[in-house]
Order: C-alpha cells, then sequence, then structure tokens
C-alpha cells in the first residue's frame, strides 16, 4: 500500500499519515487503520495527513473527502 500510517510520537496522540501514488481504495484503508489506531487511545488524537510530492486520484475529491468524516 503506498500509504503509510504510524504513531508520530510515543505519546500516541498524533497518527502521521503519508500518502505515495495512492488509489481512493489505498485512502480508506489508511482511513479504517488510523481510526482502529486512534480507538486504542483513551484521549484525543490528532492526524497529519501529508500529501506532498504527490497527485490526488481522479474521481470525486469532494466525495471522498465528505465520506471521511
Amino acid at each position: 500500500m503506498p500509504v503509510f500510517v504510524q504513531w508520530d510520537n510515543p505519546e500516541k496522540t498524533i497518527i502521521y499519515i503519508r500518502y505515495e501514488q495512492w488509489t481512493w481504495d489505498d485512502f480508506y484503508d489508511a482511513l479504517r487503520e488510523s481510526a482502529s489506531m486512534a480507538a486504542t487511545a483513551d484521549h484525543s488524537v490528532d492526524i497529519i495527513a501529508h500529501l506532498a510530492d504527490n497527485t490526488v486520484p481522479k474521481g470525486g475529491t469532494l466525495s471522498h473527502a465528505a465520506a471521511s468524516l
């Protein structure tokens, strides 16, 4: 999967997601994985989505973004 999901700090307050040549299926996989990770924490978790240096896949960007909320 060209999307990498990991904790960004030892306190597990930030999830870092790096997207590299990804598809919408990869996006939804990363969404599920980050939600599972966040569910293990008993505090708020922020997400950093790193999309620099890549291209957003074609097809309904706003629809996909809205579905992730």
